[in-house]
């Protein structure tokens, strides 16, 4: 199974290009799986993350959605790889002493999942109209200091990325580097 990640600040458009890479795989006749973040269903439900003990709930049911994905799929394109987790967790500005723990058990699974994904994409945020949705709650200037951490993070952590603007080119680079690793 080739696994997609799609990475970037909160309303980069993760989200649709995800959908959009379901929809083009489906036309081609490509099996694929879209799985989408958990986060947001339970922040749709009201739920209010309390700590960063929270981020390892959210990793542990992201992870579970993905693994689920029968094996006859070819492509798995997920909104919301587990490697978040860890970099939400390290946002929380205060850090509660029984959180070192949980920060530590997070960094050891972003480590582990760093090859959980054969590309990782970053979605560039090149919208200029964010606000507030209702979900999100992140300012513009929030959400481009989250952007640029992710990158720091898979820097600094030699997790490979490839950057894409937020935008219909990306739909394509995206689409021929699935029919290049499946060749169809």
């Amino acid at each position: 199974m080739y696994k997609i990640g799609l990475i970037g600040s909160p309303s980069a458009g993760k989200s649709t290009l995800a959908a959009q890479v379901y929809h083009r795989c489906k036309i081609l006749g490509i099996q694929t799986e879209l799985v989408q973040e958990f986060v947001r269903e339970e922040l749709n439900k009201g739920w209010i993350m309390r700590s960063v003990s929270d981020q390892i709930r959210l990793q542990m049911k992201q992870r579970e959605k993905e693994d689920i994905i029968p094996s006859n799929i070819e492509v798995l394109v997920t909104d919301s790889p587990t490697l978040l987790q860890y970099i939400y967790g390290l946002r929380f500005s205060k850090v509660a002493k029984e959180d070192i723990h949980a920060l530590t058990f997070l960094y050891e699974e972003y480590i582990k999942d760093s090859d959980r994904y054969d590309k990782i994409y970053y979605v560039n945020n090149i919208r200029s109209d964010i606000s507030p949705d209702g979900t999100r709650k992140e300012s513009a200037q929030e959400c481009a200091a989250i952007g640029e951490e992710l990158k720091i993070m898979m820097r600094l952590h030699h997790i490979p990325f490839i950057e894409v603007d937020g935008n219909d080119t990306a739909i394509d680079i995206i689409m021929a580097d699935i029919q290049h690793a499946i060749k169809k």
